[in-house]
């Protein structure tokens, strides 16, 4: 077979500027709404339905491709904070309303505390009955759904990428999707991205982790799995008193085995028995904002799924024939930008 010539390319020098200008071009206005909300997580959602509730245009944006946030996409999928340790709730309005009827379609659970149990399976913590853990993919859905009941506007697989500042007043934000650059304006715009994204970029002071090295909270790359022995894990938690598995964590670190920075090991029960989400790696120095440390967060994290799951499979009673069911597409980020002064003047910090 005759060898194919070769062919010599020519070498293109390798850019060595700092900044580029782009050249100006027109960015079509897509339309105009009175509130756009960015960001479509719990917090986005509610505030979405509100403003519409209230008889105002809304668009929601989400960079991800499905409503919920870390709940759905990033399979946090367990709501905390809304109501007792005995049931009562505590927040009312718009997240009850979400909670109480995906429970009543099935696809979430408002757990009861037993007193006759010391460890609740939505976490092995006594009391631990406050959260509503729920189905990320049908959570999804649902949200789909109560969105355009209400006339909420939605658009999917959106950054918002740039802000317009006219007369000190926010009137348009810059979009990217596959349709391109494009415009929308807005008489008001909510940031619900978490990362203060939408008011970094409109100039709001802002701070990133603690003072003295910027470093935040650890991240999480949660993983669901089903098919576990709940009663098993249940019997071994209670009759060792060992609710997050540090000693048998211990052992297995002086065997060589448990390699992680951390030393212990969540599970949470969702909304059906032997259905687990593991709250457990803690992914030190990744910076939200970054997003080359988001990638690498995202890599290690699924690597170390698999090392996890492992472990669990050969190690922890319950576990031995677990199915993984998911891994989070979201790297659950717990801290990012705090906003300053409620994002006015920073000359007093």
């Amino acid at each position: 077979m005759p060898t194919m010539p070769s062919r010599t390319k020519k070498q293109l020098p390798l850019p060595t500027q700092n900044v580029i200008r782009i050249p100006a071009h027109d960015i079509p206005v897509q339309s105009a709404w009175d509130v756009v909300v960015c960001g479509a997580g719990p917090a986005g959602c509610a505030a979405a339905l509100a403003a519409r509730r209230s008889g105002l245009s809304v668009l929601l944006l989400e960079k991800q491709g499905q409503l919920g946030g870390t709940g759905t996409s990033g399979l946090v999928s367990h709501w905390l904070g809304g109501r007792t340790a005995t049931g009562e709730w505590m927040v009312g309005g718009i997240f009850r309303e979400f909670s109480e009827e995906a429970a009543a379609l099935g696809i979430a659970l408002l757990p009861k505390l037993d007193a006759n149990v010391k460890y609740q399976p939505h976490g092995w913590v006594y009391g631990l009955v406050h959260g509503v853990p729920f189905d990320p993919f049908a959570m999804a859905v649902y949200l789909d759904r109560k969105m355009a009941e209400a006339g909420v506007d939605v658009l999917l697989d959106t950054r918002v990428v740039d802000v317009v500042i006219e007369d000190g007043r926010m009137t348009h934000l810059l979009t990217a999707n596959n349709g391109g650059l494009q415009a929308v304006a807005a008489r008001a715009v909510i940031d619900a991205t978490g990362d203060a994204d939408v008011a970094a970029k409109a100039g709001c002071p802002t701070v990133l982790g603690r003072d003295e090295d910027h470093l935040m909270t650890p991240a999480t790359l949660m993983f669901h799995v089903d098919n576990v022995d709940q009663d098993i894990l249940s019997a071994y938690i209670h009759d060792n008193n060992t609710p997050r598995f540090k000693e048998l964590i211990l052992e297995l670190r002086e065997k060589g085995l448990w390699k992680f920075p951390y030393e212990i090991f969540i599970s949470v029960q969702m909304q059906e028995k032997g259905v687990m989400m593991i709250n457990t790696s803690r992914l030190v120095g990744v910076d939200g904002t970054d997003p080359v440390s988001l990638t690498q967060g995202l890599i290690n994290g699924r690597e170390e799924t698999q090392q996890l799951l492992a472990l669990m499979r050969a190690h922890f009673p319950g576990f031995a024939k677990a199915r993984l069911k998911a891994v989070a597409p979201l790297l659950g980020v717990r801290e990012t930008r705090r906003l300053l002064n409620g994002g006015k003047s920073h000359e007093n910090y």
